[in-house]
């Protein structure tokens, strides 16, 4: 039987875990800097036997999940995974896959079925877009842009280390009162953003606050893996014209370039608010992540 841990205690155990990442699955759910976002509120844990590395973690909707580290199904993972499964009184859900391995793997596995899942795709950019927002269709987002230079032209964007944690504090406490109160989920992110945005280092992450009139109206906090850079957390004043687009545009610019030539600016999860948004700085994909489901092993 698989002996699963949580995420960070695996780390201090092991030293390492490795999800796969390749062109196909540039997913935001098997980043280090996600895992450990979301450990405690969705219960990221880990395992292994032998040379083979195992995922559980629970999506929002609440389903449970296993994942294979290097996201293939070998002959001895999956009674591995089914009787982890059977332990926790689920059914075994492989989860996040592309569409093509998913249904590859539900065709030669008995009483399996391939499903996209809704509200989790993630959203992909390019990078030299974001970071110039060059082009007819950003017109928007450079309005936004020059109305901030021309109302802050003072403005700093800088590491997060090198801003007074009181001012960093103070705009966390001040978007969590106008954004975030009342929602779990939400609070449970904000929560952990705090922690992280005062020493993001310790987690292999990089942040940034954008800084006006000497207080910090955004921040963001990624990661580069491979050739994307993933923005796990972004958050802006809503009072402060243009700091989100601001925001979007200089964390990009100061992280890409080189290998990194794409952005995840990762899920919507259902939320028509969040899609909007996405879909206005003009991705290059929005890649559905399936799940196969087994019914019996």
């Amino acid at each position: 039987m698989l002996t699963f841990l949580p995420y960070s205690q695996f780390l201090r155990v092991t030293g390492h875990f490795a999800v796969s990442q390749n062109e196909n699955t540039r997913f935001c759910d098997l980043t280090p800097g996600n895992l450990l976002l979301w450990e405690d509120y969705l219960s990221v844990s880990c395992a292994a036997e032998g040379d083979r590395g195992y995922l559980r973690f629970n999506r929002l909707d609440g389903q449970v999940c296993f994942l294979p580290a290097d996201g293939s199904v070998l002959p001895q993972d999956l009674p591995r995974l089914t009787d982890a499964a059977e332990a926790r009184g689920v059914p075994l859900c492989l989860f996040p896959l592309d569409e093509q391995t998913a249904t590859a793997l539900a065709a030669r596995l008995p009483g399996a079925v391939a499903a996209p899942v809704p509200g989790t795709a993630d959203y992909l950019y390019d990078a030299e877009a974001l970071s110039t927002f060059h082009g007819h269709k950003y017109n928007g987002q450079r309005n936004h842009v020059n109305k901030f230079l021309s109302l802050y032209p003072d403005w700093q964007c800088l590491p997060a280390e090198e801003v007074p944690q009181e001012q960093i504090a103070a705009f966390l406490h001040q978007y969590y009162e106008l954004s975030v109160a009342g929602a779990p989920a939400h609070e449970a992110e904000h929560s952990v953003s705090c922690r992280l945005l005062a020493d993001p280092a310790h987690g292999g992450l990089t942040a940034d606050a954008l800084v006006a009139d000497d207080r910090v109206v955004a921040v963001a906090l990624g990661e580069v893996v491979g050739d994307t850079l993933y923005v796990h957390v972004e958050k802006a004043l809503r009072e402060v014209p243009g700091a989100y687009q601001m925001m979007v545009q200089q964390f990009a610019c100061r992280h890409t370039g080189g290998v990194v030539r794409f952005v995840n600016r990762e899920e919507d999860d259902g939320n028509q608010g969040l899609r909007t948004a996405k879909l206005a700085l003009h991705p290059l994909a929005v890649p559905e992540k399936w799940a196969v489901t087994v019914a019996h092993a």
